[in-house]
């Protein structure tokens, strides 16, 4: 019996120039060392997180085109239950650490990011194993709750993101100006 594909939401902030490109070549995947989790596309499970990062990058790129506007994109994440890990849950998180411990133990030589500052290695060494994790398993999808501001009563502000591997679990379903 085929495995069952689910999917879920995710929102794009970008900005309004970007989406045609998007719609004809697809994401571009980022591919830094400090990415959160790992080279891939990233997209917010609440589509007004997408409106605050939009809202920021259309206002870097306001200076060379005044009339790039922000927008989001919808779109669904497709994938199979062995493709996605949700860090938020436990019974995932641990299935996270037995991959990458695995994988790690196939390493001819460990990773040392002790040189760096304790933050900024947490983000290197987070960045690389879901690297290798993405490379060395089924995994297509990485979704974590991300917690870094308080707002003005000093609750956290959370914002729950997923990053795909790459460009086949996605369908964009809208795209607006907001």
């Amino acid at each position: 019996m085929p495995e069952t594909r689910l999917s879920m939401s995710g929102y794009h902030g970008t900005a309004q120039s970007r989406f045609k490109s998007i719609q004809r070549e697809k994401f571009r995947l980022s591919t830094g060392d400090k990415e959160w989790l790992g080279p891939g596309v990233y997209f917010f499970a609440e589509y007004e997180n997408a409106v605050w990062w939009a809202k920021g990058e259309a206002r870097k790129r306001l200076k060379s085109k005044p009339e790039d506007l922000p927008f989001v994109i919808q779109v669904n994440l497709w994938y199979h239950d062995n493709e996605h890990l949700d860090l938020d849950l436990a019974p995932d998180r641990e299935q996270y650490e037995l991959l990458v411990s695995q994988i790690e133990s196939k390493l001819k030589k460990k990773p040392c990011f002790d040189h760096l500052a304790p933050a900024i290695a947490k983000e290197f060494r987070r960045c690389f194993y879901c690297k290798l994790l993405f490379r060395g398993t089924q995994v297509k999808i990485l979704s974590c709750t991300f917690s870094k501001m308080y707002n003005e009563y000093s609750i956290p502000v959370n914002r729950k993101e997923h990053c795909v591997s790459g460009n086949d679990p996605i369908e964009i379903v809208s795209g607006k100006v907001v």
